[in-house]
């Protein structure tokens, strides 16, 4: 299409007067007659009727049509190209169908977020779709992208389903493998890192650098002959309900509960840095330390029993993963490091003058800031199972600046 007024023209009452029409405007030219009066309803809409501005659309007379396309057709019998728009070989539509449908699936795999694949297709469709535009004003070809922009979505947000039910299914698999037993801010960093913990829907097996508590309740038998059985379990969990929190609002995990007691780690699957885990373990036990004397008064109150407890604390490399089978899997920790934090809590019961004994080897005793701590050292002592002695400290609070202000527990 020519611009609306590309064509010159000239009144019936300019042609009938003498000399008013030059004979060079209609000498080797085709003219075209008609009549241009809006009345006779002999008017068109062209492209570029929708950008003409103004309140009324442009429109054009049927005559100023028809030598639009004479000139069109003058134009190809003249092999002037710079008017035509230009397509693309069929071949090559076919292969931008077939890169479409390649990219649709790639990029809507490939990205790590779901939502950054989704904004990399989007901002591709609008690239491809601004090139077209582009093309079709500056070099006058116009790609048919069509059904290609319309596989690469339909694939990318086939892919994105399928990522989406993966999604679910991971998550549905983190439930199961590691139940309610951590924070919802470890919860978060364990989601962030599914694709490096998970394989085939279990944890790897690792080896990881840990901090493991083991606790234990002292005279357990003889409280459960005199409580029945509901008592009996009520007493229990009002005792987890402290320990609990302190573990998980610690970044720490209850692994599994013992009867009366609990094994809880630090740096598993994730870890701070063992510093970190094993200052934020020892935390957790002082926590658990001065919420348990609280406990005491209210249970004495009540005529129930006090709680007296154990608690050992170890650090050193464990080997983590899934264990079991299809019917029952847990997340599962092995190795010394386990041992010696049991043997700590169940070491010299007799030696117990504190509603909750705190002990800790010297492998997490070195990890941490020792003027922070008030220590009662046990020197190296045999552990069942340990040929060499483990040097041991008893952790008997926290140590107060000259105002009287408790000092933070810090890794070293």
């Amino acid at each position: 299409f020519r611009q609306p007024g590309s064509f010159s023209s000239w009144d019936l009452a300019e042609v009938l007067m003498p000399g008013r029409l030059p004979s060079d405007a209609v000498r080797g030219r085709i003219v075209l007659i008609g009549s241009t009066a809006p009345t006779l309803r002999d008017v068109f809409e062209v492209p570029q009727s929708r950008f003409s501005g103004g309140a009324s659309q442009l429109m054009v007379t049927g005559v100023e049509l028809h030598a639009t396309r004479v000139a069109s057709l003058l134009d190809r019998l003249r092999g002037d190209a710079s008017l035509r728009i230009r397509f693309l070989p069929p071949w090559l539509g076919s292969g931008m169908l077939l890169l479409a449908l390649i990219l649709g699936v790639v990029l809507g795999e490939s990205f790590g977020g779901l939502r950054r694949s989704v904004v990399v297709v989007l901002c591709l469709a609008v690239g491809l779709v601004a090139l077209d535009v582009g093309l079709l004003y500056s070099q006058r070809l116009w790609l048919e992208l069509t059904q290609p922009l319309a596989s690469l979505l339909l694939m990318g947000s086939a892919a994105w389903l399928r990522r989406g039910m993966a999604s679910q299914q991971q998550r549905a698999q983190f439930e199961k493998l590691l139940g309610q037993t951590t924070s919802p801010a470890v919860a978060r960093q364990l989601w962030n890192q599914r694709d490096g913990l998970l394989s085939n829907g279990r944890f790897e097996g690792r080896v990881l650098p840990v901090t493991v508590v083991f606790s234990d309740l002292c005279g357990f038998t003889t409280v459960s002959e005199h409580l029945a059985p509901s008592d009996l379990l009520a007493w229990l969990n009002r005792a987890m309900a402290i320990c609990v929190p302190a573990i998980t609002h610690r970044g720490g995990m209850v692994n599994k509960f013992t009867g009366d007691g609990f094994l809880a780690v630090f740096g598993a699957p994730v870890s701070e840095g063992s510093a970190v885990d094993a200052a934020a373990a020892v935390d957790a036990a002082l926590a658990i330390q001065d919420s348990l004397d609280g406990l005491n008064q209210s249970l004495a109150a009540e005529g129930l029993p006090t709680m007296r407890m154990r608690v050992g604390i170890h650090s050193g490399d464990v080997l983590a993963g899934s264990m079991g089978s299809s019917e029952r899997i847990e997340y599962a920790l092995i190795g010394d490091t386990v041992n010696c934090a049991s043997r700590l809590e169940s070491l010299a019961k007799e030696r117990h003058d504190n509603p909750c004994r705190i002990l800790v080897s010297s492998t997490t005793h070195d990890l941490l800031q020792r003027p922070a701590l008030q220590w009662l050292s046990w020197g190296p002592m045999h552990v069942k199972g340990r040929e060499e002695p483990l040097e041991i400290w008893e952790l008997r609070g926290v140590a107060c600046d000259e105002q009287g202000v408790p000092s933070r527990v810090m890794p070293r």
